[in-house]
């Protein structure tokens, strides 16, 4: 907790978004795709940036989702009996 409100005092409360390495290796992974809209002055001239899913990214979703699955097969009868 110490450190993160000595990083609140030294960047602010609106710091760098820890979304945003994120995003981006997923993009580097080819798993997204982003464009730009166009900037409105409902958000202060700043442009929205829109995502989409790619064929590789659902892909590589599925087969997280499967594996997920498979580890949780052993584990859900026992939490039912708790």
């Amino acid at each position: 907790m110490a450190f993160r409100s000595s990083a609140k005092s030294r960047i602010g409360p609106e710091g760098p978004s820890p979304r945003r390495p994120r995003i981006c290796r997923l993009e580097d992974k080819g798993f997204i795709k982003s464009k730009l809209g166009k900037p409105t002055a409902q958000r202060g001239g700043r442009a929205k940036r829109y995502f989409k899913i790619t064929r590789a990214g659902t892909i590589q979703l599925r087969d997280s989702r499967v594996a997920l699955a498979k580890m949780w097969e052993g584990v859900s009868p026992e939490l039912d009996r708790v």
